[in-house]
């Protein structure tokens, strides 16, 4: 607030507005809150999320995606068709066409099983999900994919 003067220049209090901001602060907190217990549930479910701007054909990629291919922890960033050329070549085309699908609208989701090459000739199956989450005529269409590390065929592959 800002102080008061009478004529005398005496203070004699404050002008000002407060405003309640608990439901503001509740809020935050219960937010706060749901991002830990989804990030838990990542990280120990042997998970991994993208976010695809599909306009521009940017991928942001959380850190499980480095956990997943035993790689050096760290938020990535990717054009998709950069992220679909490490999938396995005989794969390779199936995965585009779901991706593809689900885009166009045409299939509710995207959910393919494909191999994913960890290192050279060294190949990761994963269970890849995902769906257009934000498709409107006055709005960037957003796409969020969860990865997940198949467990019944989580092997390594080599490449033929």
């Amino acid at each position: 607030g800002e102080p008061r003067f009478d004529a005398e220049e005496r203070f004699i209090g404050y002008h000002g507005v407060g405003r309640d901001i608990t439901a503001r602060r509740r809020a935050e907190e219960q937010l706060a809150e749901a991002k830990e217990r989804l990030e838990l549930g990542v990280e120990s479910g042997n998970t991994a999320i993208w976010d695809l701007d599909v306009e521009t054909d940017y991928v942001w990629i959380d850190e499980g995606w480095a956990r997943i291919l035993g790689r050096e922890p760290g938020i990535r960033s990717a054009l998709s068709g950069e992220l679909v050329n490490h999938t396995h070549p005989q794969e390779r085309e199936g995965v585009r066409a779901a991706f593809m699908q689900a885009i166009r609208g045409s299939a509710p989701e995207f959910n393919i099983e494909c191999r994913v090459e960890v290192f050279p000739g060294e190949w990761k199956w994963l269970n890849i999900i995902g769906r257009v989450t934000r498709r409107c005529r006055d709005c960037r269409m957003r796409s969020t994919l969860f990865m997940r590390w198949t467990a019944p065929r989580a092997r390594n592959v080599s490449a033929k």
